[in-house]
């Protein structure tokens, strides 16, 4: 809370001039625009936009002021209605939904209702879609990820879990998130009060569905690469699902993949190896790597935490054990015992925290092919 109000405080200040501002790229560029996606500019430039008299504003600008100083697009509001390409957040009291801007001469239209502008994950999911996101949950790779539950939802919400093909500008390659905001609700459109899906990890991953309010990782970076990929073009590529924040020489990595917080480094082989940790208060980082070719499998044998059911930042196990290290990784903040996961890529990311040593960590893992 004390940081959503500091964010808060920095855009009332910002919106006194009307603009909100950012760094832009070294050298900036045309961008080759696809036909699917809004002609908005980027940095140097801003997107203009129009909030109506009748909305609340500061959840709307805390939006936009987290993707100014986390993505190449920068963002300048106007006093009336925007006629030009813009984006205009308007008040509905029917239905959210939003019209997107198919050239440089029209708007984007962003209707929202009253639960939606108090809701900031909500709000997110439609400052998404005004910018060109698409639903994660109709990703053409969900399926490896969720099972749908077609018995539950009505008939006229089944068109919102169709899958959608992506090419890679859109999905910028990464692969199926459960810490989007383009994540909906898991009882989105129920006819019967019932989950109309859950994760393949069911029930470990449910937890995550209404824990992150702000853009993803993941989701920046395919803003960004919707947007700004053809300015690094001649670039080094950034490790671990990283992208170009701001800067084509500095590259944004995935939380807690900084180099600095890895603090340990092992290595798997095809003999079964453990990792203990019992009784430590604060943050550990480990890195588990195999031959190159080989993938990892890895079974929590005992999760014990001094407090559970949190899912603080502070107190909480992660695993991110997917080929793409920019998705949030399996997050347990529970005591568990014996659950497997899955062997999928070559290198594994542990984080363990707790805020107090009353607690228990027990890994096996092994090189498989």
């Amino acid at each position: 809370m004390r940081d959503i109000f500091l964010i808060c405080l920095i855009i009332l200040l910002c919106s006194l001039q009307n603009t909100i501002k950012g760094e832009s790229f070294s050298k900036h560029k045309k961008t080759k625009w696809h036909k699917k996606i809004s002609p908005y500019p980027i940095k140097p430039e801003f997107i203009k936009f129009y909030i109506s008299k009748d909305i609340d504003s500061v959840r709307i600008y805390n939006q936009l002021f987290y993707l100014n100083h986390t993505s190449c697009l920068g963002f300048k509001e106007q006093n009336s209605r925007i006629k030009s390409i813009g984006i205009n957040f308007l008040f509905s009291k029917k239905y959210s939904k939003v019209v997107l801007s198919t050239n440089s001469k029209k708007p984007t239209d962003v209707y929202l209702k009253k639960s939606v502008l108090n809701n900031t994950r909500q709000l997110s999911y439609y400052v998404g879609l005004a910018l060109g996101l698409s639903p994660e949950i109709q990703r053409y790779d969900r399926d490896k990820n969720v099972k749908i539950l077609w018995k539950n939802i009505h008939r006229s919400f089944k068109k919102y879990y169709k899958r959608k093909k992506y090419i890679d500008k859109f999905s910028a390659n990464t692969s199926f998130d459960f810490s989007s905001v383009m994540l909906i609700n898991s009882y989105y459109g129920s006819k019967n009060k019932g989950r109309t899906y859950v994760s393949k990890l069911y029930p470990y991953y449910e937890k995550l569905f209404s824990q992150f309010e702000f853009f993803s990782h993941n989701d920046l970076k395919r803003i960004n690469y919707l947007y700004c990929k053809d300015e690094c073009e001649k670039t080094h590529k950034c490790d671990h699902g990283g992208y170009h924040e701001q800067s084509c020489f500095v590259c944004k990595c995935p939380y807690r993949l900084m180099d600095e917080n890895v603090q340990r480094n092992l290595w798997a082989s095809r003999s079964e190896k453990k990792l203990l940790v019992k009784n430590f208060a604060g943050m550990c980082h480990f890195s588990i790597k195999s031959k190159k070719g080989k993938k990892i499998r890895i079974t929590v044998s005992e999760l014990k935490l001094s407090r559970v059911n949190l899912c603080a930042h502070d107190i909480e196990l992660e695993i991110k054990y997917s080929r793409d290290k920019g998705a949030v990784g399996l997050r347990l903040c529970d005591n568990y015992k014996n659950i497997k996961i899955p062997a999928q890529s070559s290198e594994i990311f542990v984080t363990f925290g707790d805020s107090k040593p009353n607690n228990k960590l027990s890994i096996s893992y092994q090189e498989v092919n």
